[in-house]
């Protein structure tokens, strides 16, 4: 295992994505033809419904295209985005052909374009602009993968909206053009009624599959899997007891969910984020069974040119280290130091370190060209000479952190390391390759919630804007707060933690819950 692996593992996985995305897709066209294919062969929308997964499609694409173009970086988690674009596109989708259905046939094509969408565009447009505004205040947080994704996702949204309007509502205008010809859904034949071709005795073959009219009411265009829940779910949510049922049970899942929040960890378990056929699971999970999470080697680097042959200096070092040892993050006496080694060359020589710059210089020279292989691997890899070997640019030395269980601990040590480091006057900060998911278990539950309220923020005011009753808006922000925390709560009875990938998925939440709420209160 090398320090490249987690990013050659993780590509790994692009191409299972992409297949699965293709699936997706297939299924979503599928799933729009059947649930749309009511009505008889002249008002059926099985074609139309595929031309609004296509929209959702073409915004997935100009997303790519446009923030490529611009120069943002495509990282893996990116692959998410499309899922969520092509349920927002094919809820669009489903509102827009509702609300044609609702406003029933008019005198004229351009009426009935008007009419539908004077209807359905405050709610896609509420929904847009509230997701937009949260993958907004999601590209401002620190974590790169978060920030490109919502970029990402952003112009996605706007594209899909357009694409909605301008291209679902083009194909809406030919498909209204054609129903009101009398034209066949997939000949554009003119047909006739089945009651007129009966009475002209057509074969049965021609009345089965070439009858058709425009509907004469909504309720006429509907399929099987619309009826039942307009006529079923009014009925059933209208009794008394079954109000009291779901209200007791709403309160009772958000106990659970508040809970499950409280006690919801932060960090990564590096093992969640391959295939679990990738080598690097069996590899964390057998480091972690033999060896524990073991500590890291913690570099001490002095990015500057400093004195090193001073008496003050090293005494700033040994103070440094020192203090680094006594606390409770390091272990005590585990130490690399190129500097203490020199010395203990120089003190078998019955030498004392140099404190003239040339000398000290030429004698760490001879040291490390002196020093058997490993050493001398080790200590001239952390040093930084200057061009002609006559001075020290930059270096490094290394304490070892304690051994931790949980990602908070690591946390805490790291940001610990850090808070006694910088006390040092010397010019010096700590690293090591670990503190990269180590930043995110201190800083992820901050930027989490900024998201969070900013969501929450922006579809009240939008709401207010555009829902013209502000008890709407009220419930809706209180169910999405709901939503959110039952979400955050069962996180916990998953055994999932909050980090930067699961970040995204509470993004991605954030766009359907505001979805349903605001359909639903506009409604």
């Amino acid at each position: 295992v090398s320090t490249q692996s987690i990013n050659w593992e993780s590509d790994a996985g692009t191409g299972s994505d992409s297949s699965t995305f293709a699936i997706t897709f297939t299924i979503m066209c599928v799933y729009a033809s059947i649930v749309n294919s009511g009505g008889n062969w002249v008002s059926r929308k099985d074609l139309l419904t595929n031309a609004g997964v296509l929209a959702a499609l073409m915004s997935i694409g100009v997303s790519f295209g446009l923030c490529s173009l611009c120069g943002v970086p495509f990282v893996n988690i990116v692959g998410v985005m499309p899922y969520l674009i092509l349920g927002i596109g094919v809820d669009d989708m489903f509102l827009i052909l509702s609300a044609w259905k609702d406003v029933g046939m008019q005198p004229t094509v351009e009426q009935h374009i008007g009419l539908t969408f004077r209807k359905a565009s405050t709610g896609i447009t509420i929904t847009s602009l509230t997701d937009l505004i949260a993958f907004l205040a999601g590209a401002t947080t620190p974590f790169p993968s978060v920030r490109y994704f919502c970029i990402y996702t952003g112009v996605a949204v706007c594209a899909c909206y357009l694409n909605q309007l301008f291209f679902f509502g083009a194909c809406l205008v030919l498909h209204s053009k054609r129903v009101y010809a009398k034209r066949h859904a997939f000949t554009c034949q003119v047909v006739e009624s089945k009651d007129k071709m009966i009475e002209d005795g057509r074969h049965p073959c021609a009345i089965g599959w070439c009858n058709g009219s425009p509907p004469d009411s909504p309720e006429a265009d509907d399929s099987i899997f619309e009826k039942l829940p307009r006529r079923c779910l009014p009925l059933f949510l209208r009794h008394i007891a079954i109000k009291i049922i779901i209200i007791i049970s709403f309160f009772a899942l958000l106990g659970v969910g508040i809970y499950g929040a409280t006690n919801l960890k932060e960090g990564l378990e590096l093992a969640y984020i391959f295939a679990p056929d990738s080598y690097m699971v069996k590899y964390t999970s057998t480091s972690q069974k033999y060896f524990g999470r073991g500590g890291a080697m913690i570099q001490l680097v002095f990015e500057k040119p400093i004195d090193y042959w001073d008496a003050e200096i090293q005494l700033e070092i040994d103070q440094l280290f020192n203090n680094l040892l006594a606390s409770s993050f390091v272990l005590e006496n585990v130490k690399i130091l190129w500097l203490d080694e020199f010395q203990n060359f120089l003190r078998h020589q019955n030498q004392t370190l140099p404190t003239a710059k040339d000398i000290f210089v030429a004698e760490l020279d001879k040291f490390i060209k002196w020093s058997n292989d490993v050493l001398k691997m080790t200590f001239d890899a952390d040093i930084v000479w200057s061009e002609n070997r006559s001075s020290i640019l930059s270096s490094r030395m290394y304490v070892k952190s304690m051994q931790y269980n949980t990602s908070t601990e690591e946390g805490d040590m790291m940001l610990g390391i850090r808070d006694i480091v910088d006390k040092s006057s010397l010019p010096v900060f700590a690293y090591t390759a670990a503190f990269i998911y180590y930043e995110q278990y201190v800083s992820v539950l901050g930027s989490t919630l900024q998201t969070v309220g900013i969501a929450l923020i922006a579809m009240f005011i939008v709401g207010l804007i555009m829902i013209p009753h502000p008890f709407s808006i009220v419930f809706v922000v209180v169910t999405m707060v709901m939503i959110i925390v039952d979400l955050f709560g069962f996180m916990y009875f998953w055994d999932l933690t909050l980090n930067s990938v699961t970040m995204i998925e509470i993004v991605l939440s954030i766009g359907f819950t505001v979805d349903a709420c605001a359909h639903v209160a506009h409604s």
